[in-house]
């Protein structure tokens, strides 16, 4: 029996979104854990990167952390990447349709409005004229239009945010897509058709995100309120679920336990 009582947690990003994985590499539990977590962030990111240039250029009101230089930067690549034909998912599909305005006109434009984009944010923050009351990583307003579609409200009239982002936004950027294939580009309308399943891919991730931290919470309020019953030895319909594995039951062992854990709270 541990002399200290102590309760396995993920790794904690830290300011700057960095994990810090000291004590996860000899637990085979946690490790995995920390592996994961760090691979999701990785993909988060790339998704993100991937979103950067259409967010820039559609939606508004950012909150101040929101973006940072190396998405500025990614972004900017990403953009790069499409005009120059270094990704061309209309040539390596034998797709071919003449183009009624050239790919480098139709980018130099999006790379314009981009890069006005990036210096409006860079002006708000400068001169703080970001709401002090918005959230620093606030994603910015979705298109307020689609707002009226079908569905994007519930019954009381509140809007659906989630659903409109997960899935109005990149079906506007689907159909915008198509309409740019056909009228002017397609290796433009390639760029918008990976943006929108970057997007609801990273909306999905984002919601699933804050919904599990919520929870974290949420079971971090429980635990605190019925830990001491569930060391007590009641069962888990009497903790809402709280319940130690391998509970001694010598009633000593417990009452021991019981005095590391309020020590361990007085000190906290």
């Amino acid at each position: 029996m541990s002399k200290n009582l102590t309760m396995s947690t993920t790794p904690k990003p830290g300011q700057n979104g960095e994990y810090d994985l000291a004590g996860f590499m000899f637990n085979p539990v946690n490790a995995t854990i920390a592996i994961i977590q760090v691979a999701r962030m990785l993909v988060f990111n790339i998704l993100r990167a991937s979103c950067v240039p259409v967010e820039l250029i559609f939606r508004r009101k950012f909150g101040e952390r929101h973006f940072n230089l190396w998405l500025y930067l990614s972004g900017a690549m990403w953009l790069f990447l499409f005009a120059t034909g270094w990704i061309n998912i209309p040539e390596s599909m034998g797709f071919h349709v003449s183009e009624k305005i050239s790919n480098t006109v139709i980018f130099s434009v999006v790379g314009v409005i981009f890069y006005f984009s990036f210096l409006r944010e860079l002006f708000l923050r400068k001169f703080r004229r970001i709401d002090a009351d918005l959230h620093s990583r606030y994603d910015g307003d979705p298109l307020q239009f689609l707002f009226k579609l079908p569905f994007a409200k519930d019954s009381n009239g509140n809007k659906k945010e989630y659903f409109v982002r997960q899935v109005y936004e990149p079906l506007f950027l689907v159909v915008l897509g198509i309409i740019v294939t056909i009228l002017l580009n397609p290796q433009t309308g390639s760029w918008l058709f990976i943006s929108a399943i970057g997007m609801a891919l990273k909306e999905h991730v984002k919601a699933q995100f804050t919904r599990n931290a919520l929870l974290d919470h949420i079971d971090a309020e429980i635990s605190a309120q019925n830990i001491k019953a569930a060391l007590a030895g009641a069962p888990p319909e009497k903790t809402k679920g709280v319940y130690i594995a391998g509970l001694p039951g010598d009633g000593k062992k417990r009452e021991k336990l019981k005095d590391i854990l309020n020590k361990n709270q007085q000190e906290s």
